[in-house]
């Protein structure tokens, strides 16, 4: 009876083990999607703000060539 015990016990060690070994990995994996998704909001957030820089020196540009223009117009 006690080595049926015994086998039962490593039995269930072997389960138990096996079991935090998928929990470990389920974290691991986890934890990577969450680094991942987070990465990705980093790049889209540095391409939101290279955009609007962009966007800002045309506009700096535009407004330039357009002061500019009226004080060549106003000169002239």
């Amino acid at each position: 009876m006690n080595e049926q015990g015994g086998l039962s016990d490593s039995i269930n060690w072997k389960t138990v083990k096996k079991l935090i070994i998928i929990i470990i990995i389920i974290i691991i994996i986890i934890i990577i999607i969450i680094i991942i998704i987070i990465i990705i909001i980093i790049i889209i957030i540095i391409i939101i703000i290279i955009i609007i820089l962009i966007i800002i020196i045309i506009l700096n540009n535009i407004f330039n060539e357009i002061i500019t223009n009226t004080t060549n117009k106003r000169h002239f």
